[in-house]
């Protein structure tokens, strides 16, 4: 998406339990991703690639029966 956006992922974004549609790809977001994405459930796609993300990709996110594309 190009956002301009940079540094890590809010881990306040969690909270947006209603989201559908994550889309963070082609930005400048650093770290880890956090575990409290794992409470977004009705996350359906979430795209992350091309970012300077590092770490394990959390085992919560496994909790997201909902998503059914993940693009890193």
């Amino acid at each position: 998406m190009l956002n301009k956006l940079f540094g890590p992922i809010p881990p306040e974004l969690g909270k947006l339990t209603s989201l559908q549609d994550l889309e963070l790809s082609m930005n400048q977001l650093t770290g880890q991703i956090p575990t409290s994405l794992s409470g977004l459930t009705s996350l359906r796609i979430r795209y992350l690639h091309t970012n300077q993300l590092s770490g394990p990709i959390p085992r919560e996110l496994g909790k997201l029966t909902s998503l059914q594309k993940f693009g890193l």
